[in-house]
């Protein structure tokens, strides 16, 4: 599946450039307002933005930048008084709506360059009245067609969806609009295009620029969605994925890009929590989209504060299948060094295993899948594999390291590894560093696990619980995710994250979720 189909799997647009117009056709509209409409783009797709001011401030569709992939932004602007085209790299994200879907965007334009701003109109259109929609749709494979405008009228100024006020045009409008100008006769701009009906024709909707307030506007770490959705969205995009691990070919693909769709709804309900940024970059795995993948799940480390050794392996795979080695073994030894989630702890084990053996450093790679195997043995499809790499790494050993090894089954250290490794003999047959098959991955890297301290998921948990902690504070609330570092429990609209070696149990109706009961296990 291209990058493409994904980008237009999504039925959420873009649009092209505005400014000034005494009145007239869609010509005379488009030469003026044209300048002021941008493309914004990265390795997903693209989508337009409008000029606020001369210095550079863009605004644009929230879900058109809310990724971690490396924006690049395309505009006309001035340079020594002359008109010319140019792209720029230094962009970031710098507010955000909290309610609509809008983000301001700043471009750090080099001296000397300005951009021409799209003058706003001051009140809602008329219903009935002319409108031409400017921006950047999508062509053949996905590829922008910049600079295009499209003509109808506004079929109601002020139209409620969801409790939120939009204009309601018949303007065409198509993916890679969204974040584009609409405008007026007069080249006004009068609301940023945003989102079309699907299953429609003559249906689209714009955010009034009249709804736009500064002030409204805050910085994307405090940005909240609705949760409820954000956990539905989740669910659905979960199933999505599991069973897009049961087929093949096209069928396969189609699911993946549901899932795909799925998850990047869960991302706009809730941008700041790592886990829709974790599935996002399995999904991009599984499409061997490393480069792409590897953004998504560096955002996720980074939202986690680096506890979660799932992200950091699957971080460390991303940088090994674009060639990044070093970084890799660094990503995965921070992983190792993590807690909670075995499976994921001795995956990077296996990798770290594997890279040795790559190096004929055997006795590294013995110690690492000796390591892995301890920490979680692998499903059975995996197996026979960890075995024959640890029999290949015993098999370059001397004596002394031999009977070590094979004796060893815990206390394992990266402090007794620098000492065990010293010496190496034959060189095996090279191990192949891309994952195996996919009929041979284990099933435990769902895109979001919720798992407990231990290795293993929590009891299912339902309803309200009662969170005791060891300070004597009480919370009582739902359950709204478990992590292998802490648990994260929504209380009066509000979610609390709490770390695991802070709590003393988990009660529900007087029966203890946790610690986990003896006859539980």
């Amino acid at each position: 599946m291209k990058r493409a189909s994904i980008a237009t799997a999504i039925v959420i647009c873009a649009i092209i450039r505005p400014a000034p117009c005494l009145g007239g056709g869609a010509e005379v509209v488009f030469r003026n307002a044209s300048p002021g409409v941008v493309l914004i783009q990265d390795f997903e797709g693209h989508g337009s933005g409008v000029v606020l001011n001369r210095s550079g401030m863009i605004l644009t569709n929230y879900h058109v930048v809310n990724t971690p992939l490396p924006l690049e932004v395309t505009a006309e602007v001035f340079r020594g008084g002359r008109k010319t085209t140019a792209t720029f790299k230094d962009v970031s994200v710098h507010l955000v709506h909290k309610e609509y879907d809008l983000a301001m965007v700043r471009v750090n334009l080099p001296p000397g360059v300005t951009m021409q701003p799209i003058p706003r109109a001051t009140r809602l259109p008329a219903t009935g009245s002319d409108c031409f929609v400017i921006g950047n749709p999508g062509g053949v494979q996905g590829e922008a067609l910049r600079n295009s405008i499209s003509t109808g009228i506004i079929g109601a100024a002020e139209r409620v969806v969801e409790g939120k006020t939009y204009i309601q045009t018949t303007a065409p409008i198509n993916p890679g609009n969204s974040g584009g100008a609409l405008v007026n006769r007069q080249g006004q701009l009068i609301g940023i295009v945003t989102f079309i009906i699907s299953d429609t024709e003559g249906i689209g909707f714009a955010i009034p620029i009249t709804e736009v307030k500064t002030d409204e506007f805050i910085p994307p770490r405090e940005r909240r969605g609705d949760l409820q959705k954000a956990r539905e969205y989740e669910r659905i995009g979960q199933e999505l994925y599991r069973r897009s691990r049961e087929l093949e070919g096209e069928e396969r693909e189609y699911a993946l890009a549901l899932a795909y769709i799925a998850f990047r709804l869960t991302l706009a309900e809730w941008p700041n929590d790592p886990s829709p940024f974790n599935n996002l970059g399995q999904v991009y795995v599984d499409m061997k989209e490393y480069e792409i993948a590897r953004h998504f799940y560096q955002r996720a480390v980074e939202l986690d504060g680096g506890e979660s050794p799932l992200y950091l392996r699957m971080l460390g795979l991303c940088w090994a299948q674009t060639g990044e080695l070093d970084k890799a073994r660094r990503i995965w030894k921070q992983g190792m060094l993590r807690q909670g989630n075995n499976w994921a702890l001795s995956a990077c084990a296996e990798d770290l295993a594997i890279t040795a053996m790559n190096v004929q450093q055997f006795p590294a790679a013995a110690y690492y899948i000796k390591w892995s195997l301890a920490l979680h043995p692998g499903h059975h499809e995996r197996r026979p594999f960890r075995n024959n790499l640890y029999q290949q790494a015993v098999n370059q050993l001397d004596g002394a390291q031999a009977n070590l090894i094979v004796n060893k089954t815990d206390d394992f250290s990266f402090e007794e590894l620098a000492r065990f490794t010293d010496g190496a003999v034959k060189v095996p047959e090279r191990i192949d560093m891309t994952r195996p098959a996919r009929g041979e991955e284990p099933e435990d890297p769902a895109p979001l696990p919720r798992l407990g301290p231990q290795d293993g998921a929590l009891p299912a948990m339902t309803g309200e619980v009662t969170v005791i902690l060891k300070d004597g504070e009480n919370i009582s609330g739902s359950v709204f995710r478990s992590r292998p570092q802490s648990v994260t429990i929504q209380a009066d609209g509000a979610l609390r994250a709490v770390r695991w070696e802070q709590i003393e149990r988990i009660e529900q109706e007087g029966r203890v979720l946790f610690p986990v009961p003896d006859d539980d296990d």
